[in-house]
Formats: structure tokens, sequence, C-alpha cells
């Protein structure tokens, strides 16, 4: 994508627009997981045998969308402080998925997610909407730095 990586002053209105509005698309996509999942968990407490237990499960759910949303917080932190390249980036990821192999598996984590879905479902909300717009307000990831350090190098800004 022209302009990815470049340095924010220099961007241009075109960009600004197009990231303003992936923020909206995002902003309403969160919205959207919100209601359903609130409906969903309306749903669930509603039922007769929740009902006497539904203030405490709102309080653990809402606990549990607060560990989310730290969890998110801290990954986008880290990958904005870190200053690698994006082969960097992807060589960490690999050697963590190779330490990990049970753990990162993708049938594994997806049998996980639906097994504990009580649980991963108000998570993954959490963490889903800090994410999103962490990366959507933040200045750059580890895979846009290669586009913005060529762009320089080839305006000979460094």
């Amino acid at each position: 994508m022209r302009g990815l990586g470049t340095t924010w002053v220099e961007r241009g209105t075109a960009y600004w627009v197009r990231r303003g509005w992936l923020l909206l698309v995002r902003l309403i996509m969160v919205l959207g997981i919100a209601l359903l999942a609130g409906a969903g968990w309306r749903w669930l407490v509603g039922a007769s045998w929740a009902a006497g237990w539904r203030g405490a499960l709102d309080v653990a759910t809402g606990l549990i969308v607060v560990v989310g949303m730290l969890a998110a917080a801290r990954d986008v932190l880290t990958a904005y402080r870190l200053r690698l390249t994006p082969q960097e980036w992807r060589a960490r990821n690999a050697e963590r998925r190779a330490r990990h192999p049970f753990l990162t598996a993708p049938a594994v984590v997806n049998t996980l997610v639906l097994v504990c879905l009580p649980v991963s479902g108000p998570l993954l909300l959490g963490y889903l909407a800090v994410y999103l717009i962490g990366v959507s307000c933040g200045r750059e990831l580890p895979a846009e730095r290669g586009a913005r350090a060529d762009l320089e190098r080839q305006a000979g800004m460094s």
C-alpha cells in the first residue's frame, strides 16, 4: 500500500482519511461484537438456572473483559516499543511457535476457545476492543517499519 510506514507528517490528507475510515469501521466492528456478546450473555444469565447468580456472573464477566483489555494494551505497547525489522519480528514469532508448538497450534487454540467460550468470549471482546483501537491509533507496527526505512532511503532522509 502506498505511503504505508512513512512518517506521520508526510502522509497527507488521503492517508488520514483512509485511516479515519478504517478506525470507524473497526469501532463499528467492536460495537457489533459487544452487542452480540451482550445479547448472548443476557440470554445465558436470563436462563432459570442462572437467575440467582446474575450479579456474580456480571461482575465476573466484567473482570474477564478488563483482563482481555489489559492483555491487548500490553501487546500493542510491546509491539510499538520494539525496534525490530519485519524479518526480526517474524523470526521472533516463529521462535515462540517453535518453543511452544502445542500451545500455538491453530487446532488446539480454536478448540480451547470454543470449549472455554463463557470465559474466552468476554476475554476476546475486551482484547479486540483495545487491540483494534490501539493498532488504528498507533504510529506503526513492526511490519510497517521496513516500508518506512525503504522510503527514507529512497528519499535520502537517512
